[in-house]
């Protein structure tokens, strides 16, 4: 039998909590949704489209200065290690 007296604030976070635990699953771009940051087209396709689809990483992220190459680094690592 189910119980609908719990606080609409507790399931609301349970809820969310489930969407985001199964979100990388069905959005490949789960990573840069979660992270606090607006990425920029071009690491958005760096990222994406050229890091995450090797199998085995071995990529110089080479760019000019103050391009974003630490939010690169940074998008992978929490796409393929979340």
């Amino acid at each position: 039998m189910l119980d609908f007296t719990a606080s609409p604030a507790v399931i609301r976070a349970v809820v969310e909590g489930e969407r985001l635990s199964l979100g990388y699953q069905a959005n490949p771009a789960f990573g840069a949704e979660l992270a606090r940051i607006d990425p920029l087209p071009h690491q958005r396709l760096a990222v994406y489209q050229h890091l995450l689809p090797q199998t085995r990483l071995r990529f110089l992220l080479a760019d000019d200065a103050e391009a974003g190459k630490t939010i690169m680094a940074g998008l992978y690592s929490q796409t393929v290690f979340y």
